[in-house]
């Protein structure tokens, strides 16, 4: 159906994909155990290839895009994955 509404099927595989990762509770997982540690972490770390020393918190939004105001989100997901689960299943 996706592929409809996208200029071929390529395209269509990206799409595909995309929704995947935000429909697979282990990423919604991963988030937030990197989140919640490391998200407002100010320290500076030392990263081999930069010649600045930047913070934890802007390495993980720089380099992987989390952000640690999304946590109340990321929560509110993974609740919803465990409701849906118990209910779904006997």
């Amino acid at each position: 159906m996706i592929v409809s509404i996208t200029p071929n099927q390529q395209v269509a595989a990206i799409f595909a994909w995309i929704w995947y990762y935000y429909l697979y509770p282990v990423a919604w997982t991963v988030y937030g155990i990197i989140v919640s540690p490391y998200g407002d972490v100010t320290d500076t770390i030392t990263v081999p290839g930069m010649s600045t020393k930047p913070t934890i918190k802007w390495y993980i939004n720089d380099h992987y895009g989390y952000e640690s105001d999304f946590m109340a989100p990321v929560a509110v997901v993974l609740i919803g994955f465990t409701v849906v689960l118990v209910c779904l299943l006997p």
